[in-house]
């Protein structure tokens, strides 16, 4: 994608090289005519004097062109007399080199015209008095070459004039565009997290200043709206985890006592493993608002990796008995890390079991643990079902399954991997799908080492 600078910098060359072009063409135009006429003014004054040294030399009859008429001829390196006739056809004198000339003229054309002779462009005249007719031809083969060589200088200067446009340009825009990147920079500063800063619209022109009002203004209303999200998120986890804690108490008390509440022991059972499940969703959806709001504590702390991914190896396994699915791993010792260790475990943990639920009966998970002095790379790979291509955008969104009824039968509340990856995010992490074939599914959890370095949130 071209940028507006480069944009501008070219079509500002475009434009001035359009320009240029069109003033030479005018400008060449203008002044070949402008020679032409003076060429022809000057054959006009030639023709002038020698009627005027004819009149004064002449005895009466014409028949003598006198010495002081011919020396006239000299005078000019353009102009040439062809012939001088006298009105009675008498031609009193004229010139071999140059009659030929006389005899392409048009009879019926203009007193003055051009014709092509030997390459060069002539100018050919006729003018008449009371007694003598002039046929005077001019050579516009010099006035040819020198706007020729004009024609050249402007032909050398058009990309010079082009390339001086262009860097003249792209110095202007860039710094006609210095405010708009400012506004870019303060702009990527501004996170969920720090929604209370603004662009300072101090220097800036009235049009950039009427662009940062506009931000600055839905900056507000944004900061407004999350603060009213966080305030909800917190009466929420009041008002409604409070009674399913209730609900859950209950029901384990009233199936310990057995106490004949008229509930049937097998109702109850299936009441209260809806009822954690409840929970669990209501706990991973306050989370993952918390996450998106930017509003997740983070309880830092060095953490030892490897020792954490070998205990939640122990779970793995246990889930994986059930469906006769195969564990690999491979840990590299002495991994650490400085983040939240219970929000890694859960992301971890969360890995593991959409490993193991979206698997095959007697499949295998492999997961593989690796630093090196950038990066964390934790990646989990299963034997499931291939994701299909328009869905891998979605994995990691709210509620999405791709089996809606298998994630049911399991427990399965479509949060876990769009959890794991806020986590992994608010960790300066992410967490991606790498691939997903008839093979099997590889996820790729990434964490930099200049992570997190102090709590966050509320």
């Amino acid at each position: 994608m071209k940028s507006l600078r480069f944009q501008l910098s070219l079509w500002s060359g475009v434009l001035a090289g359009m320009a240029v072009t069109v003033f030479v063409v005018v400008a060449f135009l203008e002044l070949r005519y402008a020679l032409k006429h003076t060429v022809d003014q000057e054959m006009a004054d030639f023709a002038s004097d020698i009627f005027n040294q004819l009149s004064v030399t002449d005895q009466g009859d014409g028949s003598d062109v006198m010495p002081e008429v011919l020396a006239l001829f000299d005078d000019h390196y353009i102009v040439h007399v062809a012939q001088i006739r006298a009105l009675d056809g008498r031609r009193l004198f004229f010139s071999s080199k140059y009659l030929p000339l006389v005899y392409q003229r048009e009879e019926n054309g203009p007193p003055v015209q051009s014709t092509w002779n030997k390459g060069r462009t002539w100018r050919i005249g006729r003018y008449s008095e009371s007694r003598f007719e002039l046929d005077l031809v001019a050579d516009l083969g010099e006035v040819d070459k020198s706007l020729l060589k004009l024609l050249v200088a402007f032909a050398l200067a058009l990309p010079i004039t082009f390339i001086a446009v262009v860097v003249g340009s792209a110095w202007v825009s860039r710094r006609a565009l210095a405010p708009l990147r400012r506004v870019t920079e303060a702009s990527k500063r501004i996170t969920a997290r720090e929604l209370d800063q603004r662009i300072d619209d101090k220097d800036a022109p009235l049009e950039v200043q009427q662009l940062i009002q506009v931000l600055n203004g839905m900056m507000d209303r944004l900061e407004h709206g999350f603060s009213l999200a966080d305030r909800f998120s917190s009466d929420a986890s009041h008002e409604i985890r409070t009674p399913l804690t209730v609900m859950q108490g209950l029901l384990e008390q009233a199936l310990a006592k057995d106490s004949g509440s008229g509930v049937p022991a097998e109702d109850a059972t299936i009441i209260l493993e809806e009822t954690q499940r409840l929970i669990a969703i209501f706990e991973s959806l306050l989370l993952v608002s918390r996450a998106h709001a930017g509003n997740l504590q983070l309880r830092i702390r060095r953490i030892d990796v490897s020792r954490m991914v070998e205990e939640l190896e122990e779970d793995l396994r246990a889930l994986a008995v059930e469906p006769g699915v195969t564990v690999q791993s491979s840990v590299a010792a002495g991994v650490e890390y400085t983040g939240d260790e219970g929000l890694l475990r859960q992301a971890v943990f969360n890995l593991f079991t959409n490993a193991v639920k979206h698997n095959r009966n007697g499949g295998e998970v492999r997961f593989c643990l690796e630093s090196s002095n950038e990066a964390i790379e934790f990646e989990v790979f299963n034997t499931g079902q291939p994701i299909p291509e328009a869905a891998r955008e979605r994995v990691f969104d709210r509620f999405y399954r791709g089996d809606a009824s298998r994630n049911r039968a399991s427990g399965g509340t479509g949060l876990g991997l769009n959890l794991a990856r806020e986590i992994v995010r608010a960790h300066g992490g992410e967490l991606t799908l790498l691939s997903s074939t008839v093979v099997g599914t590889t996820f790729v959890l990434h964490l930099p080492h200049s992570g997190p370095q102090m709590v966050t949130g509320l």
